[in-house]
């Protein structure tokens, strides 16, 4: 337990104040302590959540299950997104140290548990990166630019992906700018879209379908609630740099709020425009988005004919800049999360709960690059073999990877969103500038919607379909009529990760073994003993 004479200011994360207590305590945090530079301000996190909350690989997937998607996307926000916000502002503030989700984790189930959440919270990433996000970049260069042949798809992916590595491995005050200026690409280009169907509208009308169309059923839920819950992930995101935000505990709750409003907009407004604008047919997970974009942006040149849309003129030049800027929105999303993600497995590093080399952060840049670096070798890797089993079939592809990174960060958050509750009852002396209003009503509530949320959606998206009639029907497209080559290509993964994740733990152990062995030399001495070396970390196991 924290020690009595602690426990009015533990884990203190203001630019200025008392000591700093810190529940990561190794010699090898405080080694890589020294690197960080607060350099995020208020705005800098609230476009950090954005960046990572809103993002276009998804919107065509959500689109493809027509009007009821946008009815579910209303059910998510009030009971997944809003409690959501609530504990991400808890712990964010009451918790803000370095490693974000890892160090909660750690605090409330141990070590061991921290060390599979950090693996499978960080890897997610490199998978995204090299799955969705770059087949719907690829999709969109070949439908604006050039057909990109398979072997063109090759080198296109190495450039998206190490572009992206490249921008995380810069320094924070730098790198930050690429997460900034990806959400504020997104928000013009999605209120540019918006503003372009107005006016499509009242040249061309619009696909219209009556009000039973949205009238909600299970078969829709459990295809869309999984993308739905995915599209609004990442408020806990910028808590994993804490240590490197000007005040946390004042900004945290700020970002959350406007980042929120900003989500329901910029979801909810292109969701329902792609679904007046494109009839059902034309509707699929890869190109969905593009769909429309090409659709509307003939009221700037260009006609509709039977086999697509032909533009011209300043419809074709408009295009090709919202193409340019789509591509640069979905990089921006990979680089928001690897910042996060990979700042999460490093301090999982020099906490002894994954490889010590993984800790390391570069004292001129202030980054963990040795993990960037990984991270951009997981993502090859992906791209490589994906491309190669499906002869680029992207939506193969897309499916496959998209199944995969839905449940590998709705398992992790099976662990931290109950943290929260845990750590109430555990850790009840540590200030909470933030708490989840209405008591422990609000608080169990909270905890209890967002894990039921991330397990529904994990059985989900591991066996679609179930609970249908004819499971078989749900199976994502590309894999008609494949339900063990689908499952299969869920469930390896998924093992894999965790499985990796206690091997990190083990690799770990020199760590452990290290900070122990400081701790019983401190107890030798206790004169000697500086604030950010308190043994907090050992009131949990692991």
């Amino acid at each position: 337990m924290l020690r009595a004479n602690e426990s009015e200011s533990p884990l203190e994360q203001e630019s200025a104040g008392p000591a700093i207590i810190h529940a990561v305590d190794t010699a090898a945090a405080s080694e890589e302590r020294s690197k960080f530079r607060r350099t995020l301000g208020r705005w800098d996190t609230t476009f950090l959540m954005l960046a990572a909350i809103i993002v276009l690989d998804t919107l065509g997937a959500v689109s493809s299950y027509g009007a009821q998607s946008f009815t579910w996307l209303i059910v998510m926000v009030v009971f997944f997104l809003v409690p959501y916000g609530l504990i991400t502002a808890e712990l964010g503030t009451a918790f803000a140290e370095e490693g974000g989700p890892y160090v909660w984790v750690k605090l409330a189930f141990g070590r061991v548990a921290a060390a599979v959440v950090a693996t499978m919270y960080w890897v997610d990433n490199p998978i995204w990166l090299a799955g969705t996000l770059a087949i719907t970049a690829m999709a969109a260069f070949s439908t604006f630019f050039v057909d990109l042949s398979l072997s063109w798809q090759y080198i296109f992916g190495l450039l998206f992906i190490w572009a992206g590595i490249a921008s995380v491995i810069m320094a924070l005050k730098f790198g930050k700018w690429v997460a900034t200026i990806g959400a504020a690409i997104r928000i013009f280009l999605i209120a540019f879209f918006t503003l372009t169907v107005l006016i499509y509208a009242g040249e061309h009308g619009l696909h219209g379908f009556g009000a039973g169309a949205f009238k909600p059923t299970w078969l829709i839920f459990l295809a869309a609630a999984p993308i739905l819950i995915f599209n609004l992930e990442g408020f806990e995101l910028p808590s994993a740099a804490s240590e490197e935000m000007v005040n946390p505990r004042r900004n945290v709750p700020f970002a959350i709020l406007r980042s929120g409003i900003g989500t329901l907009l910029f979801y909810g407004i292109p969701v329902l425009a792609i679904l007046l604008v494109l009839p059902p047919s034309r509707l699929s997970n890869v190109a969905g988005f593009l769909d429309a974009l090409q659709q509307v942006f003939v009221v700037y040149g260009g006609h509709l004919t039977s086999s697509g849309v032909v533009l011209t003129g300043a419809g074709t030049v408009l295009a090709d800049i919202a193409a340019i800027g789509l591509i640069i929105g979905l990089l921006s999303s990979a680089v928001t999360w690897l910042i996060g993600s990979d700042r999460a497995q490093a301090v999982a590093g020099y906490d002894g709960a994954a490889p010590r080399a993984f800790g390391y952060f570069s004292r001129r840049l202030g980054t963990p690059i040795v993990v960037n670096l990984v991270s951009g070798v997981v993502s090859t890797i992906v791209l490589v073999l994906t491309l190669t089993l499906t002869s680029g079939n992207t939506a193969k592809y897309f499916s496959a990877t998209l199944g995969v990174v839905i449940s590998m960060v709705t398992m992790v958050y099976l662990l931290i969103f109950p943290s929260v509750i845990k750590l109430r009852y555990s850790h009840p002396d540590v200030p909470r500038p933030y708490r989840i209003p209405w008591g422990t009503f609000g608080l169990w509530t909270a905890g209890i919607l967002t894990t039921a949320w991330c397990a529904l959606t994990t059985i989900a998206i591991i066996y679609p379909g179930i609970g249908t009639a004819r499971p078989d029907d749900s199976l994502p497209e590309g894999f008609e009529h494949q339900r063990l080559e689908y499952t299969l290509s869920q469930v390896i993964p998924l093992v894999v990760m965790i499985l990796i994740g206690l091997l990190f733990y083990a690799l770990g152990a020199p760590t452990r073994r290290q900070a122990r062995a400081d701790a019983v030399s401190s107890e030798a001495a206790p004169g000697e003993t500086p604030p950010s070396e308190t043994p907090s970390s050992e009131t949990t196991p692991g």
